[in-house]
């Protein structure tokens, strides 16, 4: 009876230890998609904010851009700049900092 007392006892240990790694694991993998996810819409708001500082630059008349060469092209002052996504925590659990912003 103390054998199974003790097996008992040891499996329940064991299983809680499992539980608590299943846990951590979960939260890591949860940390990781948070960083990916971030990442992603910071470089998609970047490469959106690029393009359409090339569109401006583009749309340049011959005189302007005889101006930039000469001065620097100016392109990228006449967009806002955005405010990079930050990554989302447990703490706040996982809700969005930010998302894709147009210009």
């Amino acid at each position: 009876m103390a054998l199974m007392v003790r097996c008992s006892r040891r499996r329940a240990s064991d299983e809680s230890s499992d539980l608590r790694s299943v846990i951590a694991g979960l939260r890591d993998e949860a940390d990781a998609w948070a960083r990916v996810w971030a990442d992603t819409v910071n470089a998609v708001n970047r490469d959106r904010r690029q393009a359409r500082v090339g569109e401006i630059s583009a749309a340049r008349g011959v005189g302007e851009r005889l101006v930039d060469i000469v001065a620097g092209d100016d392109s990228t002052e006449h967009l806002r700049h955005y405010l990079p996504v930050l990554v989302p925590t447990a703490a706040t659990r996982y809700a969005p900092t930010g998302g894709l912003e147009r210009f």
